[in-house]
This record gives structure tokens, sequence and C-alpha cells, in this order.
């Protein structure tokens, strides 16, 4: 093998690998902007799943409140009894724990 056809060699080695690299820099930026969408794909469809079952949540606990404003505006009696029963047994655990 001569001094030129080495020369050659080197320099379409040296090329290729140039190549190679500018090649792995493009595949970077595209599997970078692949992700990027899908993270933020993934990120909206966890936001909206949270906002669905924070909505779902306060409609139950609403619907909970106002069951219990009819319960007690049926029986006005009863409530009194339930809240002073449980503030009885919630008096005598805070008691015993202090």
């Amino acid at each position: 093998m001569t001094n030129q056809s080495t020369e050659r060699l080197t320099k379409q080695v040296v090329s290729d690998y140039d190549a190679l690299r500018e090649d792995i820099a493009r595949l970077t930026d595209t599997v970078a902007k692949l992700v990027s969408e899908r993270t933020s794909d993934a990120g909206e469809r966890v936001k909206e799943s949270v906002i669905n079952t924070a909505d779902r949540a306060q409609d139950r606990v609403a619907d909970a409140a106002h069951q219990a404003w009819t319960s007690v505006g049926r029986n006005p009696l009863s409530a009194v009894f339930v809240a002073l029963g449980v503030g009885a047994i919630l008096g005598m655990i805070l008691r015993h724990r202090g």
C-alpha cells in the first residue's frame, strides 16, 4: 500500500466518521423531539385524568353534604343526638390519649 492510497483511505475514514457523527446528531435530535412529544401527550392525559377525578370527587362531596343537610332538616332531633354521641365518643378517646 502506498502513501497516497493510505492518505486516501484515511481521508475516506475521516469523512465517513464525520458523516456518521452528523447522522447520530440528527437521530439524537429526532429521538429527543419524539420523547418530548410523547411526554407532553402523556402529561396532558394525566392532567385530564386528575381534573376528571377531582371533579367527580367534588361532586360526590357536594352530594354527601346535600344529603346530610337534607337528613338533618328531616330529623333535627336525631341529628342532635348523633352529634352528641359523636362528641362524647371523641371526648372519651381524646381524654384517654392525653
